[in-house]
C-alpha cells in the first residue's frame, strides 16, 4: 500500500500459506460517485465496519447473504451439504469455511444494524433480481 493513497477500510485475511491485506482506497470510491454511479463492493465484516465508520452508516446500502434454513443449525447444515456436494474442496477447507460461517452468523446477529437487507440464498436468480431491484430502486420494501 502506498502512503500517499488514503486507505479507508482495510483488513488482513489470512490464507493457508500467506497473509494478504485487502482494502478500499478513498479515491476509487469517490471516482465511482463522481461518475454518478453507486460503488458496489463485495466485502467481509471488518471492511464493512470500516466503510460504515468512514462514510457513515446511511451512506452504504448493505446486504447480508445467508444460506437457506429456518434455524442456525439448518443453515449450517445446508452450507455443509453444498460445500461437500461441490466436490472441489478438501475436508480441511470445508471445516475452515464452516468456522467462518459460524462467525459470520454471529456477526449478522450481533451487528444487524450494519445491514439494510438480509437475503437467503435459496435461489441465486431470485437473489440477483432482489439485489438488482434494491440497487436500482425498483424493489418494493
Amino acid at each position: 500500500m502506498q502512503k500517499e493513497q488514503k486507505i479507508i477500510a482495510a483488513t488482513q485475511i489470512p490464507s493457508h500459506s500467506e497473509k494478504r491485506w485487502y482494502g478500499y482506497q478513498e479515491k476509487d470510491i469517490q471516482a465511482i460517485w463522481d461518475k454518478g454511479k453507486i460503488p458496489v463492493v463485495i466485502t467481509e465484516q471488518h471492511l464493512l465496519q470500516g466503510l460504515s465508520a468512514y462514510y457513515g452508516r446511511r451512506s452504504i446500502l448493505s446486504f447480508g447473504l445467508l444460506p437457506p434454513g429456518r434455524s442456525r443449525r439448518a443453515m449450517l447444515s445446508q452450507l455443509l451439504h453444498r460445500l461437500r456436494s461441490r466436490g472441489r474442496d478438501t475436508e480441511r477447507h470445508i471445516q475452515d469455511r464452516m468456522k467462518n460461517a459460524e462467525r459470520d452468523l454471529d456477526f449478522f446477529e450481533e451487528r444487524s444494524e450494519l445491514f439494510d437487507h438480509i437475503l437467503v440464498n435459496e435461489d441465486l436468480d431470485v437473489v440477483l433480481e432482489t439485489l438488482k431491484g434494491h440497487v436500482l430502486g425498483t424493489e418494493q420494501p
